[in-house]
């Protein structure tokens, strides 16, 4: 919500039974944000896709490592059942942008979003915010600017640079 506004980003012409929510924690990391997804519909499934940061084991803040990744859906968290519900798990978050799309697509987000986030974690170079953007990208919607280390930044990036409808 930017000036309590929750944004719509434009998700394509097909039918849309589902939606994606772009969520971002404006105060964590120190004010830097932090980014996730929560995509689906109440018939069928609500799918939660985080990045949790570099595992502590592997690598150094210079040069990375491996990632901790964060997939939860209604068939192991009761609390993902429906939208409402899932907003409410997920009320960390004080910004969501919502993207109307189709289950296919939401769920083609939340698989790009998932592989992503098992990737390699970087600070400045594959965060959070880097894994909701992939996410986004592979369903063509604008998720800000590939080097854009700040989640917060790709946020509004995300919300003010794509197509919105206010």
């Amino acid at each position: 919500m930017v000036n309590g506004v929750n944004h719509v980003l434009h998700g394509g012409f097909a039918k849309k039974d589902s939606e994606i929510i772009v969520l971002n924690d404006s105060k964590a990391v120190g004010g830097a944000g932090h980014m996730a997804m929560v995509a689906g519909n109440d018939k069928k499934v609500w799918t939660y896709v985080a990045s949790g940061g570099r595992v502590d084991t592997d690598g150094n803040s210079i040069i990375g490592g491996n990632s901790v990744s964060i997939l939860e859906n209604t068939g192991t968290t009761p609390e993902l059942s429906n939208r409402n519900s899932a907003l409410k798990y997920l009320s960390r978050y004080d910004l969501k942008a919502s993207i109307k799309t189709t289950y296919q697509n939401a769920m083609k987000a939340v698989n790009a979003a998932y592989k992503s986030a098992n990737g390699y974690y970087h600070i400045l170079f594959h965060n959070c915010g880097h894994v909701v953007r992939d996410g986004l990208q592979a369903i063509n919607v604008y998720g800000g600017e590939r080097f854009t280390s700040s989640p917060n930044m790709r946020y509004l990036e995300m919300i003010t640079g794509g197509p919105i409808i206010r």
